[in-house]
C-alpha cells in the first residue's frame, strides 16, 4: 500500500445506516400522503445533493430545510444504535499503526459526525474529521479541495473509500485513486457503470491494502 492519505466517507460506508435511512424515507413519505418505495427503489434513487432525491421521490422541496430538519429528528439519535460494518476497525487500526493519514470526509453536519465517530470509539484513527457547517448533506467536493489546499497535500498519493457516484467525483477533484463498497447507499449496478474498482465487502477491502 503506497498511500500516503486515505479519505473515507462515514454513511453506507464504515456505519450500516442504510436499513435505518431507508426507513426514515418511508416514514416522512407517509407523513407527506407519498407512496413508499423498496430498499432497492431507495439504492436506485439516493444520490446527493440529497435535496435532489428529495424531489425525486416526491418531496416538494421548497421546504427542504423543514425536510431536513425532520431527517435529522429521526436519525441521529437512531443511529446511533446502528453498527460498524465487519473488519472496519481492524482496516482502520493497521492503517493506523502505517502512520498514513486518515481523514473521515462526510456531508453530515459536523458536530453530529463527530458525535457519531465518538460514540462508535473510531474518533482517534483520524487524523481530520470534515463535514458541514449545515444539515443540508448538499456535497464534499469543495470541503475537500478547501481542506487538501490548506494542508499543501496536492501531491500526495491518496485514496478515497466510498459508497456513492458523490465519493467518485469527490476523488476526481482530488485527484485520487477511489474504491467504492456495493453494500451502502448506492447499487452496485450503478456504481459498476463507472471507472473504478468495487468491492462487495470490506475484507476484500483490507485484502487489497495488504493489510
Amino acid at each position: 500500500m503506497d498511500y500516503d492519505i486515505i479519505i473515507w466517507d462515514f454513511n453506507g460506508t464504515m456505519l450500516n445506516d442504510v436499513q435505518l435511512c431507508y426507513q426514515i424515507l418511508n416514514t416522512m413519505l407517509q407523513n407527506h400522503h407519498l407512496p413508499t418505495i423498496t430498499l432497492q427503489e431507495y439504492k436506485d434513487v439516493f444520490n446527493f445533493p440529497v435535496k435532489d432525491y428529495y424531489q425525486k421521490v416526491g418531496f416538494d422541496v421548497s421546504n427542504y430545510h423543514e425536510l431536513s430538519l425532520e431527517f435529522m429528528d429521526l436519525y441521529q439519535k437512531a443511529s446511533l444504535s446502528c453498527h460498524l460494518y465487519p473488519y472496519l476497525k481492524t482496516i482502520l487500526k493497521r492503517i493506523h499503526k502505517k502512520k498514513i493519514l486518515q481523514v473521515c470526509l462526510s456531508a453530515s453536519q459536523i458536530d453530529n459526525l463527530k458525535m457519531q465517530l465518538q460514540h462508535f470509539k473510531i474518533d482517534s484513527y483520524f487524523d481530520f474529521v470534515l463535514g458541514l457547517d449545515n444539515i443540508h448533506a448538499k456535497s464534499k467536493i469543495q470541503i475537500g479541495t478547501n481542506w487538501l489546499q490548506s494542508q499543501g497535500y496536492e501531491n500526495k498519493k491518496i485514496l478515497c473509500i466510498g459508497d456513492s457516484l458523490h465519493d467518485l467525483e469527490v476523488a476526481k477533484a482530488l485527484n485520487a485513486d477511489c474504491i467504492l463498497v456495493s453494500y451502502g447507499h448506492f447499487s452496485k449496478h450503478r456504481l459498476l457503470h463507472h471507472p473504478c474498482l468495487v468491492v462487495d465487502h470490506l475484507k476484500e477491502l483490507k485484502d487489497y491494502l495488504n493489510l
